[in-house]
């Protein structure tokens, strides 16, 4: 077992300098060896460029605190909730798990422009492609996404970088994780479905159809503050047909 075996363990990867500093993280509990696969590979690409990573590794029972009880994909809403919001919203039991770890780990989060979300069963593919290339395709939107690999949802949140600073990106994580249908807390498929429901309820996104690529909507898709790019460009399933992010969504894959 990798994990028991201390092969993969919390940490954290400074960055060097460059034209925006990237901070990557992931987070899964200890029960999770895919989780240890792929961040691993996922490590050695921040390394390559220079950029931030924190692999946020907890017991069971911490990562149920980090989520409040509601499925654990959720931990991922808390850990960017605090990485992004000011100091004053740094007040719920998920913020005192994610602070206590980020202190552990030594995470400046001032030091970076923009915090990089990667699914723990999701690894990056090309190792080449530099991430300041979804930046400018997108134009420094405040929120950087892939479309979903299925009509499900309009949008995966296993792949998302956000712009640090941004008060609609603190916005939006203050509303996700607040204001989202709780019918999501345990449903599938979780934050991803809370998030994009809200964001049609809220901002109108997804009513140019057809929205999906591949169903013949556009591949680029700018929303207000979001840029959507195509699952296959960004974030897919198929790893014969994924460019940057082969994205397993779940371990059988």
């Amino acid at each position: 077992d990798l994990l028991w075996a201390g092969r993969c363990q919390p940490s954290v990867e400074m960055p060097a300098s460059g034209s925006n500093r990237f901070l990557v993280v992931t987070a899964f509990d200890t029960r999770y060896e895919v989780g240890c696969l792929c961040s691993t590979v996922n490590e050695a690409y921040c390394h390559k460029h220079g950029y931030g990573f924190w692999r946020l590794l907890l017991p069971p029972e911490k990562m149920a605190q980090l989520a409040e009880g509601r499925h654990c994909a959720w931990g991922k809403v808390a850990q960017l909730h605090y990485l992004l919001s000011a100091t004053a919203a740094r007040t719920s039991p998920a913020a005192a798990v994610a602070e206590s770890a980020a202190r552990a780990a030594g995470v400046e989060i001032e030091e970076y422009d923009y915090v990089v979300w990667i699914d723990a069963d999701a690894m990056v593919l090309d190792h080449n492609m530099p991430l300041d290339f979804f930046v400018e395709k997108a134009g420094g939107s405040d929120l950087i996404i892939g479309e979903d690999m299925a009509d499900t949802d309009l949008l995966n949140t296993g792949l998302m970088i956000f712009r640090r600073g941004s008060a609609w990106s603190e916005q939006l994580l203050q509303r996700w994780w607040f204001e989202s249908d709780p019918k999501w807390h345990q449903e599938v498929c979780w934050d991803q479905t809370g998030l994009c429901r809200l964001l049609q309820a809220q901002e109108g996104l997804g009513l140019k159809r057809p929205w999906f690529s591949w169903a013949g909507g556009p591949r680029h898709k700018a929303t207000g503050k979001i840029f959507v790019f195509d699952c296959g460009a960004f974030n897919f399933k198929y790893v014969n047909n994924c460019d940057f992010v082969f994205h397993a969504v779940g371990e059988r894959e």
